[in-house]
């Protein structure tokens, strides 16, 4: 619910022992670095309104986006949303639903048509998001056309994907469809920029690339080869230059120098919520909350093995890997009768999960945790069935500053299930 200052509190550490500016110090934040440049697939031309608003504040601005402020909402780019959101387009997206935090408040909300008036999901599998699509458009796999990967924040390396198979069932590539909207618009010649096939924009996007890093190949010998490893394998220390040269080096700060104190968050007059110095605060669903004598445990996510996300959940032989279940520390899960392998029932105001009791030592006490993306099932009484934790996480509370996911704060309690 805080996540702002657990990034803050990590780089003020490294800052206050003097390990800015050496290798491993880890004064970068979460040190999204790209050595080498990415590859554009398609024209991106500037969006000519300029609002927006925090990813995870889309449902609020569902239902009450004409209220939405900068301090409180993190809306930026106007002063005011002109109305709330009416349409979505979810392409190959799980988190209009399954990823976003309250699924059973979120899928209220989705069922009410007088707010969202329209939903398009295109996607590859009937997700728990795409069941409330209006319009639901089969997607191709990365089987069934060309295209060239980026890694997602840095890497040394670019992949080929080469199309084996044509698309089956009449399944299209979204840029293909959305090419015939264009056209229906009157963007057409503007959309497809003279390239009618992505194969066009693949070629032309990498050229344009291998002419900022040379050492690419040409484009036939990369796509037979499946990708490109680069050579060079230079070490980024993240503010080195500012250690080694402070005078011609400044800080991007308006001393020049390290300010472990904000003066832009001091400024905000908030510092019950955002203080200006890194430091521990007490948040909704926290151990501080009274609500603690309601739902005594935390609840916490973590990324399991066994998938991405929510990608290979419908992959139920995955469940060999690592099957869903609710960590539970001994202590806690002696105290409610429960046993290694029972079905269990989580539950708080916002839902309930029926999962298997993992009940062990690696866990702290007064603390559970729960794999993040199980695909929500529900049970005929609502109850979820596949370890779906957005069913019992916050939405009501993102974090102070960012606006961000406050899923690892949440209060529970847990019980054996009945019928």
């Amino acid at each position: 619910g805080n996540g702002e200052q657990v990034v803050r509190g990590q780089i003020m550490l490294a800052c206050l022992t003097g390990n800015v500016g050496r290798p491993g110090g880890g004064a970068a934040g979460s040190g999204w670095i790209r050595e080498h440049g990415g590859i554009g697939l398609f024209n991106q031309p500037a969006n000519p309104y300029p609002g927006q608003i925090p990813v995870f504040q889309w449902a609020r601005a569902v239902e009450r986006g004409t209220e939405f402020d900068r301090e409180h909402d993190g809306l930026t780019g106007v002063s005011r949303l002109e109305s709330n959101i009416k349409m979505i387009l979810n392409l190959a997206g799980n988190t209009l639903v399954n990823q976003h935090s309250d699924i059973n408040q979120t899928t209220r909300l989705l069922r009410d048509e007088t707010k969202c008036e329209f939903i398009l999901c295109s996607d590859l599998f009937m997700t728990p998001s795409a069941r409330y699509a209006d319009l639901l458009l089969p997607a191709t796999s990365v089987f069934e056309g060309n295209n060239i990967v980026n890694p997602w924040i840095g890497g040394s390396y670019l992949l080929r994907n080469n199309q084996v198979i044509e698309p089956l069932f009449g399944c299209r590539f979204e840029w293909e469809w959305l090419k015939e909207v264009a056209d229906r618009l009157g963007y057409y010649r503007e959309f497809v920029d003279g390239k009618e096939e992505t194969e066009s924009w693949l070629r032309e996007n990498y050229e344009i690339l291998r002419r900022r890093e040379p050492e690419l190949p040409d484009y036939e010998t990369f796509s037979a080869g499946g990708g490109w490893r680069y050579r060079d394998g230079r070490v980024r220390v993240a503010f080195r230059e500012q250690i080694a040269d402070p005078e011609n080096h400044p800080f991007p700060t308006r001393s020049g120098k390290i300010e472990i104190v904000s003066p832009d968050l001091y400024r905000l007059g908030r510092p019950e919520e955002i203080p200006a110095i890194p430091r521990h605060m007490p948040c909704p669903e926290g151990p501080e909350d009274p609500l603690t004598q309601r739902f005594p445990l935390q609840l916490v996510g973590w990324h399991t093995r066994r998938r991405c996300h929510s990608i290979h959940d419908n992959n139920q032989w995955m469940d060999e890997v690592e099957a869903p279940a609710l960590w539970i520390h001994p202590e806690d899960a002696g105290a409610r009768g429960i046993g290694q392998g029972d079905l269990v029932e989580v539950f708080n105001d916002r839902g309930s999960v029926r999962i298997p009791a993992l009940v062990t030592e690696r866990i702290m006490r007064g603390v559970t945790a729960m794999s993040q993306g199980g695909w929500y099932r529900p049970d005929p009484q609502g109850r979820d069935t596949r370890g779906s934790i957005n069913v019992l996480t916050d939405g009501d509370h993102p974090s102070p500053l960012a606006k961000g996911n406050p899923q690892h704060t949440n209060l529970v309690e847990v019980k054996r299930a009945g019928n």
